[in-house]
């Protein structure tokens, strides 16, 4: 990620979850992982990451930290999860229950996050300037 210069963006894509609201499911946490947060968060701050995409939570939801924000779309295939339990205290906006995709397109100094349900209609957007 050092390589990338300044005023490129910065995008990652992984299908495990770093912030993210949810519940405990069969004794475990579904929410804010304490595993990928330690190790991989820092070094998105550090290089200046503008969005994290990932799913594996059946949900929606955008999460912002340190600058960083974080898109939980994993709500296209599966079973949606369960109404979270715990909201984290990095979430902007979230939404179960519901299967969806996202649209992003970027646009110099815009990053545009649309919410889409399976019908292709809007659910919710935001715009994500480049920081």
């Amino acid at each position: 990620m050092a390589s990338i210069p300044a005023g490129d963006w910065k995008i990652v894509v992984g299908h495990g979850f770093y912030y993210a609201s949810g519940s405990v499911t069969n004794g475990w946490k579904w929410y804010d992982n304490p595993e990928t947060i330690s190790k991989l968060s820092p070094l998105f701050e550090k290089y200046s990451v503008d969005i994290v995409f990932s799913g594996h939570a059946h949900q929606l939801e955008l999460l912002q930290k340190s600058g960083v924000t974080y898109v939980v779309c994993g709500a296209f295939g599966g079973l949606p999860d369960q109404e979270r339990q715990y909201i984290s205290p990095e979430s902007v906006w979230y939404a179960s229950n519901d299967y969806a995709f996202m649209d992003v397109t970027i646009t110099g100094a815009n990053a545009n996050l649309i919410f889409l349900d399976p019908d292709g209609k809007e659910i919710n957007s935001f715009v994500i300037p480049k920081h």
